[in-house]
């Protein structure tokens, strides 16, 4: 009778009576691998593992009575593992009471499930399930998102506690919504205070999922606060960037004109061409570099790429928008392809032409100071501080010791000396004496001629303080 009854069932079973297996179908002895003789009249709980043995009894002993569906650990008769759905019928049998036990092979979805468990649980995204708004899984991840130890700490809590209270409106209504299936998914991204009061920032996919048959709320959860912090430092690099003196341009390579690819839009502001011009090649790099300017500049640019530069700098001069000449400092990077081929270059362009003006202003009063100087019929020479160096002299001190004096050390040309004089001037002219005037006389010891110093700190043109 039972097995026409039981040969349309489609999973393996059993009827148990005081442990002892009463009947099993042919699926049984096939998912087993024991003979019917050999599991017929055997407890039940031979096909427990010998080592969980024990604990399910135990667990058996509960379920025989109140019936249900239950995943176990079972072993065949070779001593391979699987896994096993079982589900418990409370019956009669013969007149006494027993089990009509269903057993479903789900090894393969077990397998598949601890695939998938072990990637939640080490994925680096945090991931919790709710229902409602209590947490009833979160992984290791999110447990560090918000500083707890365990999941312990937070599985009593209220999520939207975590959230903000101008971003727990739309939260609470969507959680609500996953829950009970009306939601597919929704990203957000909104701060989150953490266990300790550090308030982050995170992105956060909210969707809907069955777990153990009911509707949950699936959320997966990133930390995005250092991205964020970094978008908002180039952010505000850019800002500064665009907004600043530096124009930035990126022109490709091997072309006989200079073709732009990219021009910032401080351009407009800065030499008064518009990006449009620029990039659509109405106006070429070529038509604003100085004509006088231009051969130099593509030899100076062909030879460092040729010597493998990485990057390089020059001036030049442009033409502006209207037509006014500015100097530029020219920073250019050299990108190559992974083959060493060029294809671009980045130019980082400064007007330089206010530095350029005072240069050439101080060239002119350094020509007529120097042209004064040497019109002085006393011997004058200036020195450096620190190197002794002597940067200048005039007519009448390179007639007394010799028209090739610059460039040579003072004590040693002047005093023919192989250290720094001992009587030496140099600190009581500069420090808190810088500017003033120190005069003083000696005989030197090479002409034996006596001079009146008159001995002064300066600023030489080139930065250098001199004497």
């Amino acid at each position: 009778m039972y097995e026409e009854i039981t040969r349309k069932v489609s999973d393996a079973l059993c009827i148990v009576q005081d442990d002892i297996i009463k009947f099993a179908n042919s699926k049984l002895l096939s998912l087993s691998g024991y003979k019917k003789e050999e599991i017929i009249g055997k407890p039940f709980s031979n096909l427990f593992p010998q080592d969980e043995k024990e604990e399910l009894l135990r667990e058996y002993k509960k379920w025989k009575k109140k019936g249900g569906i239950y995943e176990i650990t079972m072993q065949r008769k070779d001593g391979d593992k699987l896994f096993a759905q079982i589900a418990v019928i409370p019956m009669e049998y013969e007149g006494e009471a027993a089990q009509c036990i269903l057993i479903r092979d789900v090894t393969e979805r077990k397998r598949e499930e601890e695939k998938y468990r072990l990637l939640v649980e080490n994925s680096t995204d945090g991931i919790f399930l709710a229902i409602g708004f209590k947490p009833v899984y979160a992984n290791p991840a999110f447990l560090k998102i918000v500083g707890a130890k365990s999941f312990e700490e937070i599985k009593n809590k209220n999520l939207l506690k975590f959230l903000y209270p101008e971003d727990r409106k739309e939260i609470k209504e969507d959680i609500k919504r996953a829950t009970s299936g009306k939601i597919s998914t929704k990203n957000y991204e909104l701060r989150l205070r953490r266990l300790d009061g550090k308030e982050i920032v995170v992105e956060l996919s909210l969707s809907k999922v069955a777990y153990g048959g009911k509707p949950h709320a699936l959320g997966i959860v990133k930390d995005i606060t250092e991205r964020k912090k970094l978008e908002e430092a180039l952010k505000e690099e850019r800002e500064l960037f665009v907004g600043g003196p530096v124009v930035v341009f990126k022109w490709k390579a091997g072309e006989e004109k200079i073709p732009v690819e990219y021009v910032s839009p401080n351009i407009k502001t800065v030499f008064g061409y518009s990006v449009e011009d620029i990039l659509s090649g109405k106006i070429s790099y070529d038509d604003i570099i100085h004509p006088e300017d231009i051969e130099r500049v593509k030899g100076e640019a062909m030879a460092y790429r040729k010597k493998g530069a990485t990057h390089f700098e020059q001036e030049y001069r442009i033409i502006d928008a209207e037509g006014r000449i500015r100097w530029v400092h020219d920073f250019t990077v050299v990108k190559r392809d992974k083959k060493g081929k060029i294809t671009h270059s980045h130019g980082y362009i400064v007007d330089i032409t206010k530095r350029k003006r005072i240069e050439e202003k101080l060239k002119k009063e350094r020509e007529q100071f120097i042209s004064i100087l040497e019109g002085i019929d006393q011997p004058i020479y200036v020195s450096d501080i620190e190197t002794y160096e002597i940067l200048f002299a005039n007519a009448v001190l390179r007639k007394t010791f010799g028209e090739d004096i610059v460039g040579k050390i003072c004590y040693k040309a002047l005093q023919n000396r192989d250290s720094p004089c001992d009587f030496c001037t140099n600190e009581k002219i500069t420090g808190k004496n810088f500017g003033k005037v120190y005069i003083w006389e000696f005989q030197n010891r090479v002409n034996k001629r006596w001079y009146r110093c008159i001995d002064r700190a300066m600023i030489w043109p080139d930065g250098r303080i001199v004497r």
